[in-house]
């Protein structure tokens, strides 16, 4: 009896601690609270969204399906959509496709998103609507050979992620000066057995999710396959990028055909949805079942930027991405139902 309470202990050890060795343990789903939403009337329809966040009392939303934009502003007062940013083309400030990875600053009144197609970074200033923009030099060989798929400004240049012939070389993250000149690359993905680097980077952006701590030194990184999730130091940069914690919650399924096309099979276990972050906490979207039969997850983990899991949320509908008003203890969400799709929703977080 007593060898195996020590056991136990020691498993429990394990999945609290920095996983050196990939230990894979179950996320705590069991809820200490159920949150009820209110429905949000508004008249304007909505098809998803890959990224919501809040400045001011605007609730800016990444959707692209029914405008001729892919950020608008919905005004929490009003009940609806009072200024948009980032139209569709390829003049300045347009855009072509982002990815659901924005990068957002409320007391800085700016927001962030990398256009993958067009290869560049636009920081859009919400207070007077001008933009900057930061072209990678696509002609340039090493942009030729490599694709950077993310591309996220630090204090210490910018920080990509991708795949070519600079990841293949078990590289997870290149960083790049002003001029774009590579800098430093660092490794990063964990060894597990039975999966090739190859494919872990697959895994790691098929739908992933990176944000930025607010004040800009830390990143958290979330998967979609597997629910792994990461938070790493930005402040050594440019020398190294600790990671401070990984959380392995379920380990990837995945199949590649003959062509080596990645696909999903049966029995994939989907891990984070959608991730929200303040300078206080990381909010995260988990589902909570091996192939849910879900759309959407209805749990939300919180933890704080050390990695340590704070308390977990059960939610009364399907999420597909959040944003969390700490200040006035409101969580915004897109929820999704058969009768209404995509609609917005509120919780109180009081």
């Amino acid at each position: 009896m007593k060898q195996g309470l020590i056991i136990i202990l020691l498993i429990l050890t394990a999945c609290n601690t920095i996983k050196k060795d990939n230990i894979f343990c179950p996320p705590p789903l069991e809820s200490q609270d159920t949150l009820c939403h209110e429905t949000i009337e508004t008249d304007e329809i909505f098809s998803s969204a890959m990224c919501m966040f809040l400045i001011d009392s605007i609730l800016f939303i990444e959707d692209s399906f029914y405008r001729d934009t892919l950020v608008w502003g919905f005004h929490t007062g009003e009940k609806k959509v009072t200024t948009a940013y980032a139209r569709k083309g390829r003049g300045p400030g347009e855009v072509l496709s982002t990815s659901s990875n924005i990068q957002y600053d409320g007391s800085m009144n700016h927001f962030r998103l990398y256009d993958v197609n067009s290869k560049k970074l636009i920081e859009y200033n919400t207070k007077n609507k001008n933009f900057a923009e930061y072209q990678l030099p696509y002609k340039d060989a090493l942009f030729r050979e490599n694709f950077v798929q993310e591309l996220i400004k630090t204090d210490s240049g910018y920080l990509g992620m991708g795949t070519g012939s600079l990841f293949s070389t078990e590289k997870r993250f290149l960083l790049f000066d002003d001029r774009y000149e590579l800098k430093n690359t660092f490794e990063g993905y964990p060894r597990i057995d039975g999966i090739s680097l190859a494919d872990m980077a697959e895994i790691y952006l098929y739908a992933e999710e990176i944000r930025i701590k607010p004040d800009g030194s830390r990143l958290v990184y979330a998967t979609y396959i597997g629910g792994i999730l990461e938070i790493f130091d930005l402040q050594h940069l440019p020398d190294s990028l600790p990671l401070i914690r990984r959380h392995l919650y379920y380990r990837p399924v995945y199949e590649k055909n003959k062509s080596g096309i990645f696909a999903t099979p049966e029995g994939t276990k989907y891990g984070f949805e959608n991730i929200y972050v303040t300078d206080q906490a990381i909010y995260a979207l988990l589902f909570a079942s091996d192939r849910p039969e879900m759309a959407f997850p209805n749990k939300m983990l919180v933890y704080d930027w050390d990695g340590n899991w704070i308390r977990t949320y059960s939610l009364d509908c399907m999420v597909h991405a959040i944003c969390v008003d700490e200040k006035n203890g409101i969580m915004y969400a897109m929820a999704f139902s058969e009768e209404k799709s995509f609609h917005l929703v509120s919780f109180d977080l009081r």
